[in-house]
């Protein structure tokens, strides 16, 4: 997608046809439940609708007609979408998506962004669609979920303990082969919960692999 800069340029003349499409168009974005801008194969967004503009913190009017990569940079929520958008188009076509996290309406929402190529019937290319999907909600419930999960694997671990300790003293203080016999299973349970507490631990985690990288010097015979 070429970044052709248009700022500067007079207003297009559009005939009355362009502009009946234009409004059915607009008709149609303000129906989305997602916010929408439509940008040409030169980049120059066309329409978008209002959830969008709310997004990027722009006027619709100041947007339209000009090129999205040309837009003002001190405006740090177009500044994010851009470069949001720029990632996704990165990826290999079918998997062009990206998140970020914009502060809109008093609070952090995040948005997964997906640039959908537009195309004629005969497969011409003629624009794309941007779509930002708010992922708030999920990501809260995810958030919450792992947060629970988390609380109740550390809850575990004292009574846990306290429990191991008590059955290590019986099996110390029982002579009865018996009763080591139910001990020895108590003491069989108590693992699989710690195991199961740990792995639940584990599933919170972002387990990260690190690499250690270290100089080190070595002479080659003969040198």
């Amino acid at each position: 997608m070429p970044e052709t800069a248009h700022i500067g340029r007079g207003p297009r003349m559009k005939s009355t046809a362009t502009i009946d499409e234009d409004n059915k168009t607009a008709a149609i974005l303000k129906c989305l439940d997602v916010a929408a801008i439509l940008i040409d194969i030169d980049a120059v967004v066309t329409n978008l609708n209002e959830q969008a503009a709310l997004i990027l913190g722009i006027d619709r009017k100041e947007i339209l007609g000009r090129s999205f990569f040309g837009l003002e940079e001190d405006n740090s929520h177009y500044v994010n979408v851009r470069a949001a958008l720029r990632r996704a188009l990165g990826y290999p076509s079918g998997e062009q998506q990206a998140e970020l996290i914009l502060h809109v309406r008093g609070r952090d929402h995040t948005y997964l962004l997906k640039p959908a190529p537009l195309r004629l019937e005969d497969g011409t290319p003629f624009g794309t669609m941007i779509t930002l999907h708010d992922m708030t909600y999920l990501r809260d419930k995810e958030r919450a979920r792992t947060n629970l999960i988390a609380t109740l694997s550390n809850e575990l671990k004292t009574p846990l303990t306290s429990l191991s300790l008590a059955i290590e003293l019986l099996q110390r203080k029982t002579p009865d082969p018996k009763q080591h016999e139910i001990i020895d299973t108590v003491v069989e349970d108590l693992a699989r919960i710690r195991d199961l507490s740990d792995s639940l631990l584990n599933v919170t985690r972002d387990e990260t692999t690190s690499i250690a990288v270290r100089n080190v010097s070595f002479f080659l015979p003969g040198s």
